[in-house]
């Protein structure tokens, strides 16, 4: 995943989160084996919206990956 991106304004109103949640369900009805995305070590916002993600690991350095379920 790349860019996912709300515009100041519209930040802390869960739309970050929607979005996430969006490509996450995008990726497992296309049969994606994985999603992977890296954010910036200083963007803490992003890495409390990654972390909240079920199942979600954090790589080496920050950058984050998510097994999606085989059908």
């Amino acid at each position: 995943m790349m860019d996912l991106f709300v515009r100041e304004p519209c930040r802390q109103q869960g739309f970050g989160r929607q979005l996430l949640q969006h490509v996450v369900r995008w990726a497992k009805s296309r049969k994606h084996p994985t999603l992977t995305w890296f954010i910036g070590n200083m963007n803490m916002p992003a890495q409390y919206l990654s972390d909240s993600v079920e199942g979600a690991t954090q790589s080496g350095w920050l950058g984050y990956w998510l097994e999606l379920e085989k059908e």
